[in-house]
C-alpha cells in the first residue's frame, strides 16, 4: 500500500470554565430579544399604517397611571389623541396594542 499523507492533528486543550460557552450563548439570546423588541413609536406607527385603521382604532394603552382602553384618532410628536379629545403623552406610554 501507498503511504497516505499525514493528517493534521491539533492540540486539544481543556477549558478552564465549561460554563463559559453556556453563559455566552445566554447573552447572545438576550441581545437578540432586545433587537426584536419594538419601541412605542414603532408600535404606534404600525397601528396607524395597518390596513384595518380608517379613522378610529380601539387600543389598549398601558401608562404610568394604569391600563386604559381608548379609541385613538391621531398623533403628533408628543401626544396621542383620543376620540374623547384626551391627549396622552407619548413619554408616559409603557405599551400599546390593538384591542
Amino acid at each position: 500500500m501507498k503511504d497516505l499523507p499525514h493528517v493534521f492533528k491539533g492540540d486539544v486543550r481543556e477549558t478552564k470554565n465549561s460554563n463559559m460557552a453556556y453563559a455566552k450563548a445566554e447573552d447572545e439570546i438576550k441581545e437578540e430579544k432586545t433587537i426584536y423588541e419594538k419601541t412605542i413609536n414603532q408600535k404606534i406607527n404600525e397601528i396607524f399604517s395597518s390596513n384595518t385603521y380608517v379613522y378610529k382604532k380601539e387600543v389598549i394603552i398601558k401608562t404610568n397611571e394604569g391600563t386604559k382602553t381608548k379609541q385613538i384618532v391621531g398623533r403628533n410628536k408628543e401626544y396621542l389623541m383620543t376620540l374623547e379629545n384626551e391627549l396622552i403623552p407619548l413619554k408616559d406610554i409603557i405599551d400599546i396594542y390593538p384591542k
